[in-house]
């Protein structure tokens, strides 16, 4: 069962090319990975439920610094 994520996994594309149409940000993604590439920058894609895990663990860890 596919996750929908509100259009999150193409925010940077969509804030680049605003007026572009949702079914073609799947390509620019693809293009602007290839160029993050080119020009040695970095570029990272995380899948939803990796994200969440992450940030799960991000506030565990801050909560419990806060309490030391």
């Amino acid at each position: 069962m596919p996750t929908t994520t509100g259009g999150l996994n193409h925010q940077i594309e969509h804030h680049l090319f605003p007026s572009m149409v949702r079914p073609s940000l799947r390509k620019v993604q693809t293009m602007l990975a290839e160029h993050c590439a080119a020009v040695s920058v970095p570029c990272s894609q995380t899948p939803l439920i990796e994200a969440h895990r992450v940030g799960q663990s991000r506030r565990r860890h801050e909560r419990r610094s806060q309490t030391l």
